[in-house]
């Protein structure tokens, strides 16, 4: 199983000049709540993550005025790049509690997809099975007879 089968491929990007409102506007965009903030328009190369926790921890325990600041201020470089082809066990960190997200990438080293940390034990789980999602049902059910079946219990009447 690679990484692209379970990746999220909902995201946007930002650079990190764009202003904080816009940002903003951008997480609202996707339900993991994350942009990915890239080098430059022209390269595209993943350098961190915003989130509304980052903002937040920004605004509110640093005093920053919100229309000064920008998403490279505000943004978390705890991430881990890995590329869309590669296999799940060979890409998740051993301690998930390290990074805030995987970003995954193409052969140009442009975001094409994003894992948040908070899918990366199911992500985990998922490879350790080595699973396609197919549910196995075992029909030799062993059933137990009815308390009628076995006079030789005393207690049972």
């Amino acid at each position: 199983m690679s990484i692209s089968e379970i990746m999220n491929k909902c995201f946007t990007e930002c650079t990190e000049d764009t202003a904080l409102e816009q940002v903003y506007e951008r997480i609202k965009k996707c339900d993991h709540g994350l942009v990915v903030v890239v080098d430059s328009e022209a390269h595209r190369v993943p350098i961190g993550v915003v989130s509304e926790r980052s903002i937040c921890e920004q605004l509110i325990l640093r005093g920053k005025n919100p229309r000064s600041v920008m998403a490279g201020a505000v943004m978390d470089s705890r991430i881990k790049t890995v590329r869309e082809m590669d296999p799940i066990d060979a890409a998740i960190p051993q301690d998930k509690d390290s990074i805030t997200a995987v970003v995954v990438t193409n052969d140009k080293r442009e975001v094409c997809g994003i894992i948040p940390r908070e899918k990366l034990p199911s992500a985990v789980d998922a490879a350790a099975t080595h699973s396609q999602g197919r549910v196995f049902i075992n029909t030799n059910v062993r059933r137990s007879p009815a308390s009628s079946e076995i006079p030789a219990f005393g207690w049972i009447q």
